[in-house]
């Protein structure tokens, strides 16, 4: 406020004077507040995280049970959402839920490959808020991931011998042709090591070294894939034999491949979906993005229609927002040219570099698109589970997370440009979709901001070229406190639109700038309520709040400038 206290038109505030400023000041920025929580209103979190999470193994299925005991009043709107798997501390899966089918107790089931010594750890999340973790570390207790059969159960050979129960280890789900992996057959009965026994391995198809003992009930043996057989199935049974004992079985199963042949499509990569070419497709956002995917073996085919004309791209299985996405970007140049990119996001904005920059492997097996009346399509294929850690392991059943944005420009470096994106869910074996609701935030934010920027223009405006007027303090006060309260409850906006998203505040120039400018929207209109408490210093505090003013409107160009160029808009 720049005051002249000899002006005529200078109106003192005294008494009641204060109060009415001061109750003007709490209608402006209550006003502001109301009108922001109409547009959006925040919703209460009144959720709470799980009370336990508890981990069991079954060597013989492989399969990894999780209970949670989450007790909520009704399983249908307050729910376990998310359950995160992580294998020895890298991410092996997420699934999402839209309810729990219990009101207390229940106990999901997965299929995960684990072996002995392996770290699994599951965290369950609400939500409404709230996570826990449980953990476990495989250990083979008896029960193994053989066929052996335990007396002791009942299950033996009707002598009374002890049973052997054998475990073996990689399980592996596909191996190229000639490439050889070691195999590790442990053998225990009721607990102890069993050394000295036969042990028979058979392979369908590929050959095998003869078994190695290494102590302590281990035994090892080489198995090389042929050179001639691929898309086939292949199975390894291991039997364990010593006298005394039952005999003890295992098996392995898994897919030789063809790591340079086109992978099976039932259609071609050529950018053009036809009728019946993929088994599922999924709708997001009313049909502007459309996903189609089948899978053959141990190949996921993958189809992304976009009404865009610039890049396209969809991320697998992130734990929050974009962290830990396995993500795809590709775009159709002008041409023709079609181009992918294999990626990995290492936080939840970003960055999202190549897999091959953050030392993995570009796993895209075969591409293809096009890009004709607006829409691009987009063409992919790459195995379930590659074997690259930054690489999800996409599920052949059962739900898996996906992210998906696009925008109008055909480069990878422009994917931060003002696009459009989403989260959702896909059910891989039934087609089945789910699709989070989003609302825009940054409009109503940016509005705020700019109306903050202009009433405070205003006032500086009145202050420089009006204070003839005998008005002219009334409505510089007025409008110096609107912009204030406006700016303030800008920030607040911005502040629930970042934290809702990411919760990673100040990542960005434009975050820091704003926070001056709120700082400065709040001291400069301070400084000028002084004036009129501390008459003495009124020179001083009349420049300080004249310049404070000018630096404000500097701030507040500087913030809206860079939230402009945030979205995508500069």
């Amino acid at each position: 406020m720049n005051v002249n206290p000899c002006s005529p038109g200078r109106v003192p505030l005294r008494g009641g004077g204060r109060i009415a400023h001061l109750f003007t000041v709490l209608l402006l920025v209550t006003t502001a507040g109301l009108l922001s929580a109409v547009l959006y209103p925040i919703p209460a979190v009144t959720g709470h995280g799980p009370s336990g999470v508890e981990l069991s193994y079954d060597h013989g299925e492989q399969q990894l049970s999780v209970t949670i005991t989450h007790s909520v009043g009704d399983p249908d709107t307050h729910y376990i959402d998310t359950v995160r798997i992580d294998k020895n501390d890298t991410l092996y899966a997420t699934y999402t839920y839209t309810s729990q089918p219990d009101a207390s107790t229940f106990t999901y089931v997965y299929n995960v490959s684990a072996g002995d010594g392996d770290e699994l750890e599951a965290t369950a999340e609400c939500n409404q808020g709230g996570s826990r973790t449980g953990k476990l570390t495989v250990e083979d207790e008896g029960g193994g991931n053989g066929n052996g059969n335990g007396g002791e159960n009942g299950n033996g050979n009707g002598n009374g011998e002890p049973a052997i129960t054998v475990t073996l280890t990689p399980a592996i789900s596909a191996l190229n042709r000639s490439e050889s992996v070691t195999f590790t057959i442990r053998a225990l009965s009721e607990g102890e090591p069993v050394e000295g026994a036969d042990v028979d391995v058979d392979a369908r198809r590929g050959d095998v070294s003869d078994p190695t003992e290494t102590g302590g009930g281990n035994y090892t043996f080489t198995y090389t894939a042929p050179d001639n057989r691929t898309g086939e199935t292949e199975t390894i049974e291991v039997r364990v034999r010593k006298d005394g004992y039952s005999d003890g079985e295992a098996e392995v199963s898994f897919t030789l491949r063809d790591p340079d042949a086109p992978p099976p499509s039932s259609g071609t990569l050529d950018g053009v979906v036809t009728p019946g070419e993929y088994a599922f497709s999924a709708e997001f956002d009313g049909g502007n993005m459309v996903v189609h995917w089948s899978i053959n073996g141990d190949i996921l085919s993958m189809a992304l229609v976009t009404r865009t004309t610039g890049w396209v791209a969809i991320g697998f299985q992130p734990t929050t927002a974009m962290k830990d996405a396995d993500m795809i970007f590709g775009w159709v140049d002008d041409q023709g040219g079609v181009h992918i990119k294999d990626a990995f996001s290492t936080g939840a904005t970003g960055p999202h570099p190549p897999d091959t920059e953050l030392g993995g492997t570009h796993d895209i097996l075969a591409f293809g698109g096009a890009e004709s009346g607006g829409v691009t399509t987009l063409e992919f294929t790459r195995h379930l589970d590659t074997g690259d850690r930054f690489d999800a392991v996409i599920p052949a059943t059962g739900s898996m997370t996906i992210i998906w944005a696009y925008g109008g420009s055909d480069s990878f470096d422009s994917q931060h440009e003002r696009s459009s994106r989403g989260t959702g869910s896909i059910t891989m074996d039934t087609g089945e979709s789910s699709e989070e609701d989003t609302v825009e935030l940054w409009p109503v934010h940016a509005l705020f901001m700019t109306l903050g920027m202009l009433s405070m223009l205003g006032a500086v405006y009145i202050a420089r070229f009006r204070k003839k007027e005998r008005w002219w303090l009334k409505y510089h006060r007025t409008l110096g406190l609107a912009g204030a309260g406006s700016v303030i409850t800008g920030l607040m906006v911005g502040f629930y639109m970042v934290e809702d998203a990411t919760g990673e505040h100040f990542r960005v120039g434009h975050a820091y700038f704003g926070l001056l400018t709120i700082l400065m929207a709040i001291l400069t209109p301070s400084v000028g309520l002084l004036m009129f408490r501390f008459r003495k210093h009124i020179k001083t505090l009349k420049t300080a709040h004249r310049w404070l003013g000018r630096i404000t409107i500097v701030f507040m160009i500087l913030t809206i400038l860079g939230g402009l160029n945030a979205a995508g808009m500069l």
